[in-house]
């Protein structure tokens, strides 16, 4: 008897196992691949197109624009802090920055979704000190200048304003107040303990009849302010007047916080009444020796 049929329906069925298994293999594969190109995130906007060119000299930076897409916005940063902001359909303002030290960076972003996406256009490390007509010659400014703007640097969490009210009987100026952004006043920042205060903090000579002199401070000048002020090892402030101006005044350690903000006043050797203030409100007047005051905290930012 013949036996064909039987035997014909087992050969068949393998070969179609195998056909469904490789259309089931590719059905799924198509799927998977459907699916993660769905979900993944859309990026069709391109890098924006933008040239500057980072010009150094011995005395300030020069950022210059050569190019900026329109309707772009690119922001300069200092140190990660925006300073300046361009538009890419307005002028293309050259920017001049001075006092900036070895280590400050300088950076130029393109921002896009109302600040939620950003791109790195351009990067430069600072390797050496440019000149500065702020705060003495600490190896580390308070400030740094844009164009004729004084912008605070690395204390980003902080706002304040200390200055000095000489208010004395011999002063010509009433009741002026002169800020540590005057190009007289000294300023260093600490990142380690200075008088018991913790950091940071910021070390300032306050000349207190700088509202009499019309010059800026020579390189000589912010030198000689600079050598009367010392910090040892162990944080301990060691000022050594001078017998003339602009070393023979008012030296503090000022530490800002977010509650209260503590002075160290250390020494003066200056005939006027020296009122310091924050913000504006005068905190103490600087007379006898040494003593510590506390004020009212500063804006904390962060």
């Amino acid at each position: 008897m013949w036996r064909g049929d039987g035997r014909s329906d087992r050969a068949v069925t393998p070969v179609l196992s195998t056909l469904f298994m490789i259309a089931l293999a590719l059905v799924v594969g198509i799927v998977v691949v459907v699916g993660a190109l769905t979900f993944l995130p859309e990026d069709t906007e391109p890098r924006p197109r933008a040239d500057f060119t980072i010009d150094r000299s011995s005395e300030a930076f020069r950022i210059v624009p050569q190019y900026m897409e329109d309707g772009t916005e690119f922001v300069l940063q200092i140190d990660g802090q925006d300073v300046y902001t361009w538009q890419g359909s307005g002028g293309r303002e050259v920017r001049r920055l001075s006092c900036l030290v070895p280590g400050d960076e300088l950076s130029i972003r393109s921002v896009h979704d109302g600040g939620g996406r950003t791109y790195l256009i351009e990067r430069y490390t600072v390797e050496a000190r440019t000149n500065c007509d702020l705060s003495g010659t600490a190896t580390q400014f308070a400030y740094a200048k844009v164009g004729d703007r004084e912008v605070p640097l690395r204390d980003q969490s902080f706002e304040f304003t200390l200055s000095i009210d000489p208010d004395g009987p011999n002063s010509v100026n009433g009741d002026t107040s002169y800020p540590t952004t005057n190009p007289w006043v000294y300023v260093q920042r600490f990142d380690r303990p200075v008088e018991g205060l913790e950091p940071p903090v910021y070390v300032v000579v306050f000349p207190d009849n700088v509202g009499d002199w019309d010059s800026s401070p020579s390189e000589t000048d912010r030198a000689r302010i600079a050598d009367s002020v010392t910090v040892t090892a162990s944080g301990d402030l060691q000022a050594t007047p001078g017998g003339s101006e602009p070393t023979n005044d008012v030296y503090l350690v000022f530490q800002p916080g977010c509650e209260e903000s503590t002075f160290q006043y250390v020494t003066k050797q200056a005939s006027y009444e020296n009122v310091i203030l924050l913000n504006g409100e005068p905190l103490f007047t600087a007379t006898g020796g040494s003593a510590t005051y506390t004020g009212p905290g500063v804006t904390c930012t962060n």
